[in-house]
């Protein structure tokens, strides 16, 4: 299912100069809207998404962040060793990353960059 709103939102030749655009959010969140050509690589999957906003609204803010952040790297680095791995060195580093703010993980804008 795709937004309208979203992919309204993005402007398509903005997204055309990209080699690849990537969404980081959860596969939950992606399934229910995403940019039409958009790869998953999730940084929370939706088990961990859970466990860190549990941990966030019930616990500690610190403690969410903290837990949430060493899943993140794990996750990054694992896309890395993986499924980007074997992207050609001629593929355009640049990649979009669709982050919902108003969620738990939204600490991982620290780790990959603003949209």
């Amino acid at each position: 299912m795709t937004n309208p709103e979203i992919t309204d939102a993005v402007d398509r030749v903005t997204l055309s100069r990209f080699d690849m655009v990537i969404d980081v959010r959860s596969p939950g969140e992606f399934a229910e809207d995403h940019v039409p050509g958009a790869v998953n690589l999730p940084v929370l999957d939706n088990q961990e998404r859970a466990v860190v906003g549990t941990i966030y609204v019930r616990e500690s803010r610190f403690r969410a962040r903290r837990i949430g952040a060493a899943l993140v790297a794990r996750n990054v680095a694992r896309h890395i060793e993986t499924t980007l791995a074997d992207q050609p060195s001629s593929v355009d580093a640049g990649a979009l990353f669709f982050l919902d703010y108003g969620s738990p993980d939204f600490f991982a804008e620290d780790f990959v960059g603003e949209t």
